[in-house]
């Protein structure tokens, strides 16, 4: 199964998808490496709001590995997706990582063996 369609990718919003089209075409363009987005960079896809939360979503749903620091972010691709079996499964993780409670987060700095969710 390809990435565009996975349970995943399908309960993205809009902006999320052209937040994680921006990230995918920079790390491309680093040569499929980890990159740095600095959130002036982001700012152009949306607000601090959107693309915060939409950086969560991803990492959330496995589309994207990310670590966030003071004024950017480190995000790589990421195959935790495909542990995501259905769309109920990416509906519930998506609304924890949009909830107002935020329990799972981004990696701060170095990224964790644990990221995703949590209990």
């Amino acid at each position: 199964m390809q990435r565009e369609e996975s349970p995943a990718f399908s309960i993205l919003r809009a902006s999320t998808k052209r937040l994680l089209r921006y990230a995918l075409s920079e790390i491309a363009r680093n040569g499929g490496d980890r990159v740095v987005i600095h959130n002036d960079q982001l700012e152009m896809i949306g607000s601090r709001r959107i693309y915060l939360t939409g950086l969560l979503e991803l990492h959330t749903l496995g589309l994207l590995e990310v670590e966030r620091y003071p004024k950017c972010h480190a995000a790589r691709l990421s195959d935790r997706w495909r542990n995501i079996g259905s769309v109920l499964d990416a509906k519930m993780a998506s609304a924890v990582a949009r909830g107002p409670n935020r329990v799972v987060g981004m990696a701060v700095g170095k990224p964790t063996q644990n990221a995703g969710l949590t209990k």
